[in-house]
């Protein structure tokens, strides 16, 4: 059937006027990173993620390897212990509650996979491609620490990027977790420090993970806290 051009630009300019608008918003988009252990590889990750997704002002990207402390994003990525997962959102992304954050790779086990194949398994490659305004550490829970050091990359070719630092929650020996981090710091004052001590867990829990609405509480606590930073 044909169609004359005054009727075929009557459809296709308004549509590509959109797309012109979308894409300028997209380019306007801030990126939020999320880097965490298995609370972020489960049921935490998912809903700290989904939180931050529904104030629909980022593109949202979170990594969670298994087992890791911040020494474990320094070097080359790998699933070594329990698992990984790389969770993606694009802020035009519609995400229903009973859908799971879409996961763009995920490994089991103690496979010693890349974390992050197409980036060689390189944090700095991450930063690269995204470029993220603000990163999300939530580590501090394993003993693996290696906290100056990831710091130094994240303000390597960023010296601004916001850092909000995700405690670990409330476990034995909770005051030598939080120590390190305070140890860093001194060097980086203005990491913002958002504590879980006080919202889960309790001092004779030596190791735990939260599933179903005890993940979705402590995650809208956390990002709730965070609300200055993030709005």
């Amino acid at each position: 059937m044909y169609f004359p051009l005054v009727i075929w630009l009557s459809i296709y300019l308004p549509f590509a006027d959109e797309l012109k608008l979308m894409e300028a918003d997209t380019n306007s988009v801030k990126t939020v990173l999320i880097l965490g252990d298995s609370h972020l590889v489960g049921d935490f990750g998912d809903a700290l993620h989904r939180e931050i997704h529904r104030l629909k002002k980022y593109h949202v990207i979170s990594v969670g390897i298994g087992g890791a402390g911040s020494y474990h994003f320094t070097g080359t990525m790998r699933t070594f212990c329990c698992g990984s997962v790389i969770r993606e959102t694009c802020i035009f992304d519609s995400i229903s509650d009973q859908t799971k954050i879409p996961i763009t790779e995920k490994s089991d086990g103690p496979s010693n996979s890349l974390v992050g194949q197409f980036f060689k398994g390189k944090l700095e490659n991450f930063l690269a491609h995204y470029e993220p305004e603000i990163v999300i550490v939530a580590l501090g829970s394993n003993y693996t620490n290696a906290h100056e050091e990831l710091m130094k990359i994240l303000r390597k070719d960023n010296i601004n990027r916001e850092v909000i630092w995700v405690g670990p929650m409330r476990r034995a020996n909770i005051e030598i977790r939080l120590y390190a981090i305070r140890q860093a710091m001194l060097k980086y004052p203005d990491i913002r420090f958002i504590s879980s001590e006080d919202i889960v867990g309790h001092d004779t829990i030596t190791s735990a993970h939260y599933s179903g609405k005890a993940a979705k509480y402590w995650a809208e606590k956390v990002v709730k806290k965070m609300d200055f930073f993030i709005h």
